[in-house]
């Protein structure tokens, strides 16, 4: 991913050692600006460099891609166009309704589900 973002340029390729100084000034400027776009997503906790260029602990740099894994399975979604936000609040409140309609069934005297001297906080 990230080597996708920063191109030639990106830290995780190796191959030429002898950079000069304004194209490792690019480098970090870009590698501080992915750095930001991860804070600002909220892969990491702070704008931390040393995460983006895959340092760090093995549980630190799994959570990282995991969150990341996250992010691109939401896009998924977010690129549907069946999905629309007005039906998903349908759906959602008409499942309420429905819970809170079993409830009501449930907890009802006709129900008898419950002895009457036994009391039920909802």
């Amino acid at each position: 991913l990230f080597f996708r973002l920063l191109g030639d340029r990106s830290p995780f390729t190796q191959q030429n050692w002898q950079v000069d100084s304004l194209d490792r000034d690019e480098e970090n400027s870009r590698i501080q600006h992915l750095a930001e776009i991860a804070n600002f997503l909220g892969i990491t906790p702070s704008v931390d460099t040393e995460a983006i260029q895959g340092r760090g602990s093995y549980d630190e740099r799994v959570e990282f891609l995991r969150l990341i894994v996250d992010l691109v399975e939401a896009s998924c979604y977010a690129d549907n166009p069946e999905w629309s936000v007005d039906e998903q609040l349908a759906k959602d409140v008409q499942l309420v309704d429905s819970i809170a309609e079993k409830q009501a069934q449930i907890f009802s005297e006709e129900c008898k589900l419950f002895p009457a001297d036994v009391q039920i906080q909802s």
